[in-house]
Formats: C-alpha cells, sequence, structure tokens
C-alpha cells in the first residue's frame, strides 16, 4: 500500500541520527525501495526511519508501506521498532539509551513519586545497561 510521506507522523525514535543516509539514498535510486517502512494504523512510524528520510531526499511524495495495526500499544511498537534496528546498521550507544529511556516512560507512567525517584530510576537503568554490555 501507499501513503504519502507527509502523512507519516514520526514520533519519539530510538535511533536519532541518519547515519549512512548517503548510500542508503543511492542504492534506492538505483534499486527501488526493496523493503517498505512499517506504520501503525494511525500512520505513526514503527520501523523505516532511514529508508522514509531516504525516499524524502530523492523527493518522493508516496512511499511503499506495510501497516501493522497496535492498537496504541506503545511497548509494542517500541519493540518492533528495535528488533528491526537490530537487523540493520548497529545502533550507537546513545541511542541503546533512548531505548531504555522510552522503555522506561512507557514501563512505568509518571507518577508522583518525585523528582529524586525518577533520578534514581534512570541511574539504576544506565547501570543496569552498562553491566549487560560488559557482561557478555
Amino acid at each position: 500500500m501507499k501513503v504519502k510521506i507527509d502523512d507519516i507522523i514520526i514520533g519519539d525514535r530510538i535511533r536519532t541520527s541518519d547515519i549512512e543516509l548517503d548510500a542508503l539514498v543511492d542504492s534506492i535510486r538505483k534499486a527501488g525501495l526493496i523493503q517498505p517502512v512499517v506504520i501503525n494504523e494511525n500512520y505513526q512510524l514503527l520501523s523505516g526511519y532511514r529508508r522514509l528520510m531516504a525516499c524524502k531526499d530523492l523527493g518522493w511524495s508516496e512511499i511503499d508501506v506495510r501497516m501493522i495495526p497496535t492498537e496504541e500499544n506503545q511497548l509494542k511498537e517500541l519493540e518492533i521498532e528495535l528488533h528491526e534496528n537490530k537487523g540493520r546498521v548497529s545502533l550507537k550507544e546513545e541511542d541503546y539509551l533512548h531505548y531504555r529511556e522510552l522503555e522506561e516512560r512507557i514501563l512505568t507512567p509518571p507518577k508522583s513519586k518525585g523528582f529524586i525517584n525518577r533520578i534514581q530510576r534512570l541511574f539504576q537503568r544506565i547501570i543496569s545497561f552498562f553491566k549487560n554490555i560488559f557482561n557478555r
């Protein structure tokens, strides 16, 4: 299915950089868009940010998409994005930290626990992240 690129909503993403975009633009120019981007039923981008940006750079107004209904389940949406990125260009360290921050926000919505408790939880997640990296 095709949708207008301008109709796709780009929310808070795990990957925040446009790394190696020139090579992807060149690839899509030569071979076309082989793998469609993935959106939910609300046209929110779930995976394919770099492909979407490359097609924008090429001046496309429409793009092939695959629509996966998520019923606004933010954790499901975040996991789709993570698994897509694991199989593509390696995530940078700051991308993983951003993923953990988004995951934390989804799993523990803001409560009236206070600023210090939120900071403590964030530091616990960061420490856990680095322990996982260095214990492999």
